[in-house]
């Protein structure tokens, strides 16, 4: 395989591991933002109980994706992650905090409602800061001559990184309320879905817009425009088809890989912009690793990915017929 269709490659597994992290962590991450916000009939106990057999195995696409990343494109992962090692550090330490909490809560009945509570902001906090790196990263780093980024808070402050981890946020909780009527199809859940799907698509309006005035040449890669399509008409659907309480999150799914297509045409084949000089950005071929070593690792995580896949199934198979009705905190 040619050196170039190896970084594509490379490039193309790096997102099927975050898609699967975002579908699947992401209505986790969606129900944790919630939980403080259902204090009657142990709702927020049922709310748990639907993700509390899933939650920690799901980040294992994330490891993969950042594991991949690092491995496959080392020069870009170090100037990321050296440029933003605070936010890096506050969402490594969230996902700390999230497992701790959602370990107390089952043991620590008398301060439960606080458990839940740190489990909606560090959901929050990985939800907007993960998006946020995102747009950071669509919109361009200043990125030197030499590879080094020198950030300051302006551009933490930027309008279109900030509207991105807004919309993160959104979209994961009106994620996590469609993986809800999957489980028990009820008036509260429907009103939440729907109440969700509206500010959802008012923020994905808006960052539509932002994406089209700050990213200029985007709308000449096909790719963005047919993500862009395939989002839109796939969260529309979500509302046409609501009677049915299986299809909206399938309609959420899709909706996600839209989103990575468009994500992916922009970006591609760059990984990280310099938002200085369009020729001090480090491209796919600039920042791979070596021909031999990304071979040898592009092979072995194709072959990961088949048994990967087989344990999500396995364990979602597993557990399909939770009892969400019931209290697991008891």
């Amino acid at each position: 395989m040619p050196p170039a269709s190896l970084q594509t490659v490379a490039f193309v597994l790096i997102g099927f591991f975050f898609f699967m992290y975002a579908v699947l962590d992401g209505f986790d991450l969606g129900i944790g933002i919630l939980l403080p916000f259902y204090k009657k009939e142990n709702k927020a106990e049922r709310l748990l109980s639907i993700i509390t057999p899933f939650w920690d195995g799901n980040e294992v696409w994330l490891v993969m994706g950042v594991g991949l990343f690092f491995a496959s494109f080392p020069l870009a992962y170090s100037i990321l992650v050296s440029s933003l090692y605070l936010p890096f550090m506050v969402v490594i330490a969230a996902f700390i905090v999230r497992a701790a909490s959602i370990e107390f809560s089952y043991h620590d009945k008398k301060n439960i409602r606080m458990w839940f509570a740190l489990i909606s902001i560090v959901s929050a906090a990985i939800t907007f800061l993960g998006l946020f790196t995102l747009g950071l990263i669509l919109q361009g780093l200043p990125i030197t001559r030499e590879g080094d980024i020198f950030i300051s808070i302006r551009d933490f402050c930027r309008p279109f990184p900030l509207i991105f981890g807004a919309f993160g946020i959104s979209y994961v909780v009106w994620h996590s309320t469609t993986y809800m009527l999957t489980k028990f199809d009820e008036p509260w859940v429907r009103k939440a879905e729907k109440r969700f799907w509206t500010i959802m698509l008012a923020i994905s309006a808006i960052t539509m817009i932002f994406w089209a005035l700050t990213l200029t040449n985007s709308s000449r890669h096909i790719g963005t425009t047919l993500g862009a399509a395939l989002f839109i008409v796939s969260i529309v659907g979500a509302r046409l088809f609501s009677a049915n309480p299986k299809l909206p999150h399938l309609c959420s799914v899709l909706s996600i890989s839209g989103f990575f297509i468009a994500f992916a045409a922009t970006l591609f084949p760059n990984i990280l912009v310099s938002s200085l000089r369009a020729e001090w950005t480090i491209t796919l071929f600039k920042a791979s690793a070596p021909e031999s070593s990304l071979r040898l690792i592009v092979i072995l995580i194709a072959c990961m990915v088949p048994i990967i896949l087989g344990y999500t199934y396995f364990i979602y198979r597993t557990f399909r017929t939770v009892d969400s009705s019931k209290e697991m905190h008891s």
